[in-house]
């Protein structure tokens, strides 16, 4: 409504938009913490000099991150049902959640764990499973408060002979290959799906993640040039 009271239809906006050179865009979100594109691009050169290392030594390059499940129906999506049986949800108010602890390797592999929490201690559990499991680890991780908690930090000191660490600059999900695979994996489970049970959620995410197939390729992510901006 311009200030004599007229209104202007939708399509007659968006024409004069486009006449002033402007178009729709989808809002991208940049962590507040993100570092200048010349510091991400100094991290990558480092990393790629010290993964070529670490991988004439033997090591397993993986990349870990957590995802959070919450059983409660996802606001404004639609579920399927049989015409004429529409879907009536208890509200439990519980908001119970599963934290999905997850790690994909520079060569395909997998390890997907399911806990009740992501604290300090699951964290170390999961850690410790990673090392059984793959022997030699470099770990391309976060820095969140829980990865750097004292415990942690101890256990990798006292591991440092197997288990190396790239800490990710703070801020840069652009380079976290991971973060695809749980976008999937949350419209796989937290969407597609309502669920009677917290339970029945969870065995359905514990099933998903055992059996899901992945294409990412870590280091296409952890190496890419493309970024929402070109610097802050």
């Amino acid at each position: 409504m311009n200030e004599n009271g007229v209104w202007f239809h939708i399509t007659y906006v968006r024409k004069l938009l486009r006449k002033l050179v402007m178009s729709a865009k989808t809002v991208k979100y940049v962590h507040i913490r993100r570092p200048p594109l010349e510091e991400i691009y100094r991290w990558q050169h480092n990393a790629k000099r010290r993964i070529s290392r670490l991988l004439e030594k033997g090591f397993v390059i993986l990349y870990y991150d957590e995802a959070i499940f919450i059983d409660d129906p996802a606001p404004g999506k639609k579920y399927w049902s049989k015409v004429g049986e529409p879907i009536v949800a208890t509200y439990k108010g519980s908001h119970s959640k599963v934290v999905a602890f997850g790690s994909i390797t520079h060569d395909g592999r997998h390890l997907f764990r399911t806990y009740d929490k992501f604290n300090k201690d699951t964290v170390l559990n999961y850690l410790k499973k990673l090392k059984n499991h793959f022997g030699k680890i470099a770990i391309v991780m976060d820095r969140a408060p829980q990865h750097k908690a004292k415990i942690v930090t101890e256990w990798l000191d006292e591991n440092k002979d197997c288990v190396k660490v790239l800490w990710l600059p703070p801020g840069t999900p652009e380079i976290a290959g991971i973060e695809r695979f749980w976008g999937k994996s949350k419209k796989h489970v937290s969407v597609s799906e309502y669920y009677e049970s917290f339970l029945k959620m969870r065995h359905t995410l514990s099933e998903y993640l055992r059996t899901a197939k992945h294409d990412i390729d870590i280091f296409a992510f952890l190496f890419r040039r493309s970024f929402y901006l070109t610097n802050l």
